[in-house]
């Protein structure tokens, strides 16, 4: 499993954002992160796989990443860690996920990769979508995509919606597809529009990743779907082993 994890070839960023990183420092710094944030996650799911605590898989995008987040520990996916660890729940995460990664590409190159795990995951996430709205924003197109990818995925994975403001019709029209997908299979749904943060502290320099403040909406959106207290959240949760934490009103131990 690891062995095909390091046999990916590093991101290349899409000529756009080549030439707009020539011009915006934002975009530059955004997208340094990448390369160094997978690695860090692949370091991450050696040790997850290494050890017996229940399997957290993580499927998807940038977004599950944490790619705009100042650091790994201040991501969606470290933070809820904490709050499973928190309330006695603690998991190892495998995040298979991959920057710039499509449905498609989800259901293809990540979604095989479960059968190579050695036991089954006790928990699967998966939130993709971003990127097709990009390359190709005709919604039926889309949603058909990601439709076959909750097909796809195990039983019990909780799938995010796109995270597009109500005022964006075609994000609707994915969204509203995607409850409809997850309800025919039974899937719980981590809803992240209700918590968007749509000012420009929730965007990080490249203004299309969520800042720290930012991916507190998915926090919210997956804190409901996975019944966790919202004190139980920490601040900062770093995954990897030996790493400071801290919750709400404690000394941040983490820099950023």
């Amino acid at each position: 499993m690891i062995r095909a994890l390091h046999e990916r070839a590093p991101w290349e960023p899409r000529p756009f954002t080549r030439t707009i990183s020539r011009v915006s420092a934002g975009t530059r710094a955004v997208a340094e992160q990448v390369n160094p944030r997978e690695h860090q996650w692949r370091e991450i799911g050696a040790a997850a796989l290494a050890g017996d605590l229940p399997l957290w898989v993580v499927l998807g995008d940038s977004i599950a990443q944490g790619v705009g987040a100042t650091d790994i520990s201040r991501s969606w996916v470290a933070r809820i860690a904490g709050a499973l660890v928190a309330e006695g729940r603690p998991h190892a995460i495998l995040n298979l996920s991959r920057s710039g990664a499509r449905s498609r590409q989800v259901r293809y190159r990540q979604v095989p990769l479960l059968d190579k795990l050695g036991r089954p995951p006790a928990l699967v996430t998966c939130g993709v979508g971003s990127n097709d709205v990009m390359r190709n924003p005709h919604p039926p197109v889309v949603a058909a995509r990601i439709d076959e990818l909750i097909g796809a995925v195990p039983a019990g994975t909780i799938v995010s919606t796109l995270p597009t403001p109500s005022i964006n019709p075609p994000g609707r029209w994915v969204n509203r597809s995607i409850r409809r997908g997850a309800a025919r299979r039974g899937l719980p749904v981590a809803d992240i529009t209700p918590h968007l943060i749509m000012s420009r502290r929730g965007w990080a320099g490249d203004r299309f990743h969520p800042s720290d403040l930012g991916y507190g909406a998915w926090v919210e959106a997956y804190r409901l779907a996975l019944g966790l207290a919202a004190e139980s959240v920490p601040d900062t949760w770093d995954p990897r082993p030996g790493r400071p934490s801290r919750h709400a009103g404690e000394a941040d131990t983490v820099d950023a």
